[in-house]
């Protein structure tokens, strides 16, 4: 109408039309790092090859009637067979000497081998560990005094050794063990017999080594 009234549609006033609402987006993790395969293959393995390197003393018996001083330096070798971490291979060179009194007087023995440890398992608690080892010897004893003689020594034996590493990579250690002759040893005076070695020849010795 004239006058300028508002005009209004039915149904009542206008409305505008609801904004959409804002979806939340969910976080995104990211994708995996396509190096980790390549990360683990650059691990270095378990068991890695570890040497060691000392110098044992000690005492001996069943070479004369009475103790003999014996000594050893050798070199060890851990780890390098993957599948047997504990495996360690021990190579020595040994040496034995004492003096026995006989009808004649005192003989001197001395004894010169190499030596070859195989210990396929070891006991560890953080510093100590206990190994037992089956062992081989090869070389020569030899008898000197009133007379002389020699021959060829090969003995086999087992020993349990223990290791404490008191301050890496020095450790000290102690050994004890039997070693059966293989064959008997036996001096003889004309037709007398002076001394016959043992059956069993056992040591004791303690040793320090350092790892390399």
């Amino acid at each position: 109408m004239p006058g300028g009234s508002e005009e209004t549609t039915p149904g009542g006033p206008e409305t505008s039309p609801a904004a959409p609402k804002e979806t939340a987006k969910e976080p995104t993790l990211p994708a995996p790092s396509q190096n980790t395969s390549s990360e683990k293959q650059k691990t270095p393995p378990k068991g890695a090859l570890s040497w060691r390197a000392g110098l044992q003393g000690g005492a001996q018996s069943g070479i004369t009637p009475g103790l003999v001083a014996r000594g050893a330096l050798f070199l060890e070798a851990q780890g390098w067979i993957e599948s047997l971490p504990h495996l360690t291979l021990r190579a020595a060179a040994v040496g034995a000497a004492g003096s026995s009194e006989t009808d004649i007087g005192a003989i001197e023995q001395t004894l010169f081998a190499g030596r070859l440890e195989v210990c396929p398992v070891s006991l560890r608690r953080e510093t100590w560990e206990l190994t037992p080892c089956v062992t081989g010897e090869l070389g020569g004893l030899r008898a000197a005094g009133p007379l002389s003689d020699s021959a060829l020594w090969g003995a086999l034996g087992a020993h349990a050794r223990g290791i404490w590493t008191f301050a890496s990579p020095l450790s000290a250690e102690a050994d004890v063990g039997v070693d059966l002759p293989l064959r008997s040893y036996e001096i003889v005076a004309g037709s007398t017999s002076l001394y016959r070695s043992a059956p069993a020849a056992v040591s004791a010795l303690l040793g320090a080594a350092i790892a390399f």
